[in-house]
């Protein structure tokens, strides 16, 4: 039998309705995802099954060192220091400066 997922887990967080891993240098979520938190796009509403997390339609999110799923929400720390987050958003929770749920990760706009 074919293994789901292209290595083993690093690091797992689960949320309300959802859960996500770091697998490699990217996220991988399973569950609800009724507000984007699973970082698949609006066409997906859950799934059962590990899917990669993406930036924008079939741009999968490289560089994650840990990925933690909030209630409805979800944010990844970057190799590179960043924060990535997608999902719920209406109290300003992904820290993009707006209130819309995000369907796709997002980096965060941080003062260093």
């Amino acid at each position: 039998m074919e293994p789901l997922l292209p290595a083993l887990p690093s690091f797992v967080s689960a949320g309300r309705a959802h859960a996500c891993a770091t697998i490699g240098d990217s996220a991988w979520c399973w569950g609800d995802n009724r507000h984007g938190q699973l970082g698949l796009g609006p066409e997906v509403l859950e799934t059962y099954v590990p899917a990669q997390v993406q930036l924008a339609p079939h741009l999968p999110i490289q560089g994650v060192a840990r990925v933690y799923a909030g209630g409805d929400h979800t944010c990844a720390v970057m190799r590179d220091g960043g924060i990535t987050c997608w999902g719920r958003n209406d109290e300003g929770q992904l820290g993009n400066g707006s209130f819309e749920d995000r369907f796709y990760a997002e980096p965060v706009a941080l003062c260093r």
